[in-house]
């Protein structure tokens, strides 16, 4: 479900990932100036507050002077249609402050849909310069609703499943 704009890559990587392979592949091997992002439409519920996250590697051939950038963009009709609003837990790094063939998670934080929303654009890439290779893997990409870390009654005051032993 990822459309890709000004990506001179594959796209897709059968070979990188993580956890497991198979992650987005944005490529840019130079020749003009601008983004080269992948960028999908999920549906979502208005007012209700969405984690964002993904884990990110940067080939360690890339040139150093891109930046990386992801945002969300919320939308009044389905298929991310309609008005939009502004880019929501927008990241903007320079490629030096991302660790070359290592990859790491990006918490991104959580934000609240706008009212009326019923659709979100997931856009993740890079700006670039004309010149030069840049490449960058997507994986484990997440925006959810429910960003809960136990399922078993913890967060209500439920102990009776945990234990302060060890095994």
């Amino acid at each position: 479900g990822w459309s890709l704009l000004q990506v001179t890559g594959t796209g897709w990587s059968q070979t990188e990932g993580d956890p497991d392979p198979g992650s987005l592949e944005i490529t840019n091997v130079g020749g003009f100036d601008g983004y080269s992002w992948g960028r999908t439409c999920v549906a979502v519920s208005e007012l209700t507050q969405y984690s964002f996250s993904y884990n990110l590697k940067k080939d360690g051939n890339s040139v150093q002077y891109p930046i990386l950038i992801s945002w969300i963009d919320w939308y009044e009709l389905p298929n991310c249609a309609g008005s939009e609003s502004i880019h929501a837990l927008y990241e903007w790094v320079p490629f030096p402050s991302v660790p070359a063939d290592v990859w790491e998670t990006h918490q991104r934080g959580t934000t609240t849909s706008m009212a009326g929303a019923v659709s979100a654009m997931v856009v993740l890439g890079m700006d670039h310069p004309a010149a030069g290779l840049a490449t960058l893997y997507f994986d484990h990409v997440v925006l959810a609703s429910d960003p809960t870390l136990f399922l078993d009654g913890f967060e209500t005051g439920d102990v009776t499943l945990w234990s302060a032993s060890v095994p």
